[in-house]
């Protein structure tokens, strides 16, 4: 179970940026909700309007997301309970619904956001570890 966080370094050198490719080394393996795409596009996107990448970037960057074979799960099923934990912690709504599926997966969370992995260890959530 990854976030968008944990793909953007895949772009963007940053100190990330190591342990996200040994993550993505074994994309088939690695759910996602069907926002992640959206996500890692806008944050790329942001980054270009910055000047942090350039517009060619993020277009290799999508272009890579269509050939990792992520499986990708509905987020419409997550959306309610989502949103009860997001109005719950307030915490924001896309973050949550990474939450609901780790959780409905039993799946480790492999993320970048500090406030986002304190969530889920609160939660009882596992965290991904890069070491």
């Amino acid at each position: 179970m990854v976030d968008a966080s944990m793909a953007v370094p895949l772009f963007v050198e940053e100190p990330a940026s190591g342990p996200a490719g040994r993550l993505f080394a074994d994309p088939e393996r690695l759910v996602v909700p069907d926002i992640f795409r959206l996500e890692v596009m806008a944050a790329l996107a942001r980054r270009c309007r910055r000047g942090e990448i350039a517009p060619a970037d993020v277009v290799a960057g999508g272009a890579l997301l269509d050939r990792l074979g992520l499986v990708a799960v509905p987020h419409g099923p997550l959306l309610g309970e989502a949103l009860r934990l997001s109005l719950d912690r307030r915490h924001p709504l896309q973050d949550c619904v990474y939450l609901v599926l780790a959780r409905r997966r039993e799946a480790a969370l492999a993320t970048c956001d500090a406030t986002l992995a304190a969530l889920a260890e609160h939660l009882s959530i596992p965290l991904w570890s890069h070491a």
